[in-house]
């Protein structure tokens, strides 16, 4: 939500964009999170494939990408 307040977009659009996401349930806002990482992973993992990256190291690399540093370490 940070990014959104921070956007250059017309005040009025952002705050708008806010209301609708703030009103949308807990369990949806997690689908869509859900469909938003499988969305952005996807061209991650073929972007390491097509570095050559095998195949088993793969998941491995986009969970370290996707997921914040300190998590990862854990």
């Amino acid at each position: 939500m940070r990014d959104l307040e921070r956007n250059k977009q017309d005040p009025k659009v952002t705050r708008k964009h806010i209301e609708i996401l703030r009103n949308i349930p807990g369990e949806e806002k997690f689908e869509l999170a859900a469909e938003l990482y499988e969305f952005s992973r996807k061209p991650i993992e073929q972007g390491l494939l097509n570095r050559g990256i095998p195949p088993y190291l793969v998941q491995k690399e986009v969970i370290k990408r996707c997921l914040p540093g300190e998590i990862v370490k854990k």
